[in-house]
């Protein structure tokens, strides 16, 4: 169903580097290949070579062949790859073109020129067997990441094309709607579809991935099926910079015990409530860190994690609640300063023109050391220079990251920080956030 034959593709001009190298691949119909391995190798480079995103949007230069259903799709025209591909991005945000969940998943069957009332009830087919009936009808804005994540599958989901690509489609799912992503990717195989699923997270599908492919630099690295890639040891694994194939591997960390508490809280909050319109998302929230403290917030998608981030951070305004800092009251505009939020989605934060000066942002007296020791932690060093939005997606995350440790605030709140991160970066930044709190 796809093959790819010695395809090498770069970006822009004709010398840039290759971001694949002389690839082949093939996955057949009701097959799972899994596409792995550390962050920036190039996976979703990949995907966007079947969708047409690159040579469409990113000025792609593509060598080879590169076939779907034995037709050649390098030159074909987007919206005849889109029949047969079925995309869900990375950021879900950016492949929304409407402002509520009907019209999303409505969208790429209207473009197909499907009728009414044929349209309307696969909305409502697609609606049921996604299992998204709750988010039905609602606003795109008033969702949290998990949940626009379950809609742009949705979305995909319509067109019943033969061919699906995800981008790390779990990475801002709760574990029951992993758990319901796991059995629709059953399903599709079930169908005789063709699944290329690039993750980090490898557990959810231990049992459904037919093979691996692991690549380095924009090349394979590997390809090993189902039995070949568990027989390998978790040290291996870890080697090639993956996450647990299963959780019970996963190291448990012991409690640490937490300074400075007798000292005033870092930051307090007291019957804080938020409300958009007509929903509360948060009623009477009391919270207290102290310093050094090492808190985390659970709970499933949608039950106001980010909203009580943003709060903190006095991104989302309090209908009702105080606020205090070191034991002083304070209003909560006066946090915006004293708190650093790194978003979920943290293409909405960086700013700089490289990646050092995205680290000096608000400090009066940046120090090129200091800066260049938490890029050193974070993988991050050779990239110094780089544009923050030229990185891949676990790279930009780890930007956000240096730039909050960087700015020396007294508190920092991270927005689902792992989202996007290869095993060693997420071990990196484990470190450096009990650093920080250490400090």
């Amino acid at each position: 169903m796809i093959e790819l034959r010695n395809v090498t593709m770069s970006y822009g001009q004709d010398s840039a580097e290759p971001v694949l190298r002389d690839m082949n691949l093939q996955v057949d119909r009701g097959e799972l290949v899994l596409l792995c391995g550390e962050s920036s190798c190039g996976k979703t480079s990949l995907l966007r070579l079947l969708n047409g995103v690159a040579r469409y949007f990113f000025d792609a230069r593509i060598s080879g062949e590169v076939l779907l259903d034995s037709q050649p799709i390098i030159n074909a025209e987007a919206h005849d790859i889109a029949q047969t591909v079925g995309s869900v991005f990375q950021n879900p945000k950016s492949q929304f073109f409407n402002l509520d969940t009907d019209s999303e998943i409505a969208f790429g069957l209207e473009n197909a020129g499907v009728p009414n009332p044929a349209l309307r009830d696969r909305v409502e087919e697609t609606i049921d067997e996604v299992g998204i009936r709750a988010l039905a009808g609602r606003s795109i804005f008033k969702m949290s990441g998990g949940q626009k994540q379950q809609v742009a599958i949705a979305g995909a989901y319509a067109l019943g094309p033969e061919v699906f690509v995800l981008d790390e489609p779990s990475a801002n799912l709760d574990h029951q709607a992993t758990v319901y992503l796991a059995g629709l990717l059953r399903k599709l195989k079930s169908q005789g579809k063709a699944l290329l699923v690039c993750e980090h997270r490898l557990s959810y599908l231990s049992d459904l991935a037919d093979r691996y492919v692991v690549l380095d630099a924009g090349a394979v690295a590997g390809v090993y099926c189902a039995d070949e890639f568990r027989a390998l040891s978790p040290q291996r694994r870890h080697a090639m910079g993956l996450r647990a194939l299963d959780l019970a591997e996963a190291t448990r960390c012991r409690a640490r015990p937490v300074g400075h508490r007798e000292a005033p809280p870092a930051i307090e909050t007291t019957g804080l409530t938020v409300s958009f319109r007509d929903r509360t998302v948060l009623s009477n929230v009391s919270l207290r860190l102290a310093p050094g403290e090492v808190v985390g917030l659970i709970g499933d998608n949608g039950a106001g994690k980010t909203t009580l981030l943003r709060a903190l951070c006095g991104l989302q305004k309090a209908g009702a609640g105080a606020f205090a800092l070191q034991g002083r009251p304070v209003r909560q505009r006066d946090l915006r300063g004293r708190v650093f939020l790194v978003m979920q989605d943290v293409n909405a934060q960086l700013f700089g023109e490289t990646l050092a000066e995205e680290c000096a942002i608000g400090l009066r007296h940046p120090s090129r050391p200091d800066i260049d020791r938490v890029l050193e932690r974070l993988g991050l060093l050779e990239l110094r220079d780089r544009h923050p939005l030229s990185l891949s997606g676990g790279q930009k995350q780890r930007a956000a990251l240096a730039s909050g440790l960087c700015s020396a605030r007294g508190v920092l709140v991270l927005d689902e920080p792992t989202s996007g991160l290869d095993r060693e970066s997420m071990v990196a930044m484990s470190g450096l956030v009990l650093t920080a709190a250490a400090a």
